[in-house]
């Protein structure tokens, strides 16, 4: 009997094991699912997708335009529990969707721009915004539990049309081990932040305010207790996780919105750099020494797991730098390219061995015994047969439908994208085939998998859900009515316009607390309007009424503040409106 028991209780705590084991399982809680930004859950998806539910978003107001840190131009959703949770630089806030119905389930508003996907963690939701606030709060309700500034002080500019802190929060936060790091701060010569905090109180751990010589901006990854903070243009930068201390930063050509790695991978701008295996002493390596080199590439995009790397064959991405060492020609390289990729095209899939990978990284250093020409020669021929072994772990699968990109891994199948981008396209990796593909209106740019959910965005700012459920009508959520019934308050605007013969740039309100006003002079005219409130119940009846009709954030903004002693950042507007219009 007691042996019965015993086991019974074993069994019970397998159970219950297991099932903490899993918790979270199919949840897709950051960008690009993990911390290391791998894209790759254990979750299986329904082998037949069907359309669930559509909803239109406001256009998105990116921070920049320029390729390398264009990390908010799209809307980037993630999942927790029943939730899909979204952040907007269009109007300053994050909304929590039910993933079944795509109904909204609350709304959160800042007093800046979300330019950057929240992460969620035990619960909370952490993001960070123009405002320079981090925010913390809970999961299911969306009520704030804490924020803590990262800026240095309360001091507002005018950035991208808006009231924003002199040290936005433009870099995701990461969480893990119950403390969330974040930075506050784009500009080195006004200083950048860097902070880490007890995720459940917002304490502060540690915080670093050392003059960098770059900004952090975008999404970065944590690898072997190592920050990998990217910097927008410029190079990314390693930190202790522990201590927040600068350890190291890697040459590269370029930067890039976001970083990822694996195992002591880290992938940025198409290079796979890591810490060398040894020192090569012409066949005695010495495995006392670790340098950080660059390996082949075409890996930006890839998706990651602890065996395999899932990436698009590019040719513009895979002419490495090694290959130059022994490749004199463009003509050479080509055709030194289509040797080692066994007679893949652009826009196959390829499949590159984890482990290939990291032995293929070896410091080769010139051989002193030789004389120098000679020395460069017989490096030259021991980085080409290190190259050689490299491509010869790649295998390329041929499907009937040409890729752009691979968005994600769940469990035993990619989705990925045609190379018009129009098309989301499920890959059997087992049979090396594909299992199923549906067309969409315009051009996929972020896919994310959830509650067994397929979640798309488009450039159109349209989410489409799909699921394992047939629906013979799918629900869809339309864009509001915009169309404003002419009232008083229509001429009241006409006529404040036609007397200051203000119509474009920057309005600011005082006193003036009435949102038909601020709706009749947006309507009609090119100003982008700042109102300062005192009532923060009155600041979020504004607010959501505004947000109603899409024009809050985008084309009025509201604060709360004493409107006597509120930052205003000077001469920024061309017209200020002062009174109570009631």
């Amino acid at each position: 009997m007691i042996r019965s028991r015993l086991i019974v209780c074993t069994l019970a705590l397998i159970t219950l094991a297991l099932a903490l084991s899993t918790a979270g399982a199919e949840d897709w809680p950051m960008y690009r699912y993990d911390v290391g930004r791998t894209a790759a859950t254990p979750m299986e998806l329904p082998a037949e997708l069907h359309l669930q539910w559509t909803r239109q978003l406001p256009e998105p107001q990116p921070a920049w335009t320029a390729e390398r840190k264009r990390f908010d131009t799209c809307y980037q959703p993630i999942v927790a529990g029943k939730l899909m949770l979204i952040g907007s630089n269009s109007n300053d806030s994050v909304t929590a969707y039910d993933t079944k119905s795509g109904i909204e389930k609350w709304r959160f508003f800042c007093d800046g721009p979300v330019r950057l996907a929240p992460v969620v963690a035990d619960g909370k939701v952490y993001f960070g915004s123009d405002d320079g606030y981090l925010y913390c709060l809970d999961l299911q309700t969306g009520r704030e539990i804490w924020k803590s500034q990262g800026a240095l002080r309360d001091r507002n500019v005018l950035g991208n049309k808006r009231i924003i802190s002199s040290w936005p929060v433009r870099c995701a936060p990461i969480v893990a081990d119950g403390k969330v790091f974040f930075t506050a701060g784009i500009f080195p010569s006004m200083g950048v932040s860097r902070y880490q905090l007890d995720a459940t109180t917002g304490k502060v751990i540690w915080q670093s305010d050392e003059t960098l010589t770059t900004s952090h901006q975008g999404y970065p990854a944590l690898i072997d207790g190592q920050l990998v903070v990217p910097g927008g243009r410029a190079r990314p930068i390693f930190y202790d996780w522990q201590t927040g201390q600068y350890t190291r930063e890697i040459s590269t050509l370029f930067g890039t919105p976001f970083v990822s790695g694996i195992e002591g991978l880290f992938i940025q701008n198409h290079w796979i750099t890591g810490k060398a295996m040894g020192k090569y002493e012409y066949g005695k390596p010495n495995l006392d020494h670790e340098f950080p080199v660059e390996s082949p590439g075409f890996m930006e995009d890839a998706v990651l797991t602890a065996k395999t790397f899932y990436t698009v064959l590019d040719p513009d991405r895979t002419l490495n730098r090694r290959i130059y060492f022994y490749a004199s020609t463009i003509k050479e390289k080509k055709q030194y390219y289509s040797k080692i990729m066994k007679g893949s095209a652009p826009g196959d899939l390829i499949k590159i061995d984890t482990e290939a990978v990291r032995r293929s990284w070896v410091k080769v250093p010139l051989d002193e015994d030789l004389e120098r020409t000679e020395a460069l020669k017989k490096r030259r021929a021991i980085l080409k047969e290190i190259e050689d072994k490299f491509y010869s772990s790649i295998v390329p699968v041929k499907l009937p439908v040409k890729l752009k990109k691979i968005w994600l891994k769940a469990g035993s199948r990619l989705y990925a994208s045609d190379v018009n981008q129009t098309q989301v396209v499920a890959i059997d990796l087992a049979k090396g085939s594909v299992s199923w593909q549906e067309k969409l209106p315009a051009p996929i740019v972020a896919m994310i998998a959830g509650d067994d959910k397929l979640f798309i965005i488009t450039d159109k700012s349209q989410i489409f859900c799909f699921g394992g459920e047939k629906k013979e009508i799918p629900a869809e959520h339309a864009s509001p009515d915009q169309i404003i019934a002419e009232d008083k308050w229509t001429k009241c605007a006409a006529d404040i316009l036609s007397a200051t013969a203000q119509v474009s740039g920057n309005a600011l309100v005082l006193g003036v607390q009435n949102v038909r006003l601020w709706e009749a002079l947006a309507s009609q005219s090119e100003l982008h309007i700042t109102a300062i409130v005192p009532d923060a119940e009155k600041v979020a009846e504004y607010r959501k009424a505004l947000d109603d009709r899409w024009l809050y954030g985008r084309r009025v903004e509201v604060h709360v503040g004493d409107p006597l002693a509120f930052h205003i950042p000077p001469y920024v507007h061309s017209l200020i409106l002062v009174s109570d219009s009631q």
